[in-house]
């Protein structure tokens, strides 16, 4: 015969029954913003000083995920922000990797920054 202890079942079912349902975003909006003006402002940053497309597409990229929180249960509204966001990442990477700037440019501008 097998022995149960039903006291850790228990404690088991009740632990799941106090957890909360999982929800779209584990973290409240002034995070989400919080997070969303930092990141901004780096690729804003980032831009103005190397010029590199990819840091201006996610600077856009990312204030655009706060339209996820105007979704509310919108299954299409929430899916076409995720294929445009889906679509500015994919552009920022292809970026990236097409349009690095050549040896030389890096070095003439790695000379300019040592003069300054």
């Amino acid at each position: 015969m097998i022995n149960m202890d039903l006291s850790r079942f228990f404690t088991v079912a009740a632990l799941a029954a106090d957890a909360e349902a999982p929800t779209l975003f584990p973290y409240p909006f002034s995070f989400h913003v919080t997070f969303v003006i930092i990141a901004t402002l780096f690729f804003g940053i980032s831009f103005a000083k190397l010029k590199r497309p990819y840091q201006l597409i996610l600077a856009v990229a990312v204030p655009f995920s706060l339209l996820l929180w105007v979704a509310d249960n919108n299954r299409i509204f929430y899916y076409a922000i995720g294929v445009v966001e889906l679509l500015l990442i994919a552009a920022a990477f292809l970026t990236s990797v097409f349009l690095r700037p050549k040896k030389s440019e890096t070095a003439a501008q790695k000379n300019d920054t040592q003069e300054q």
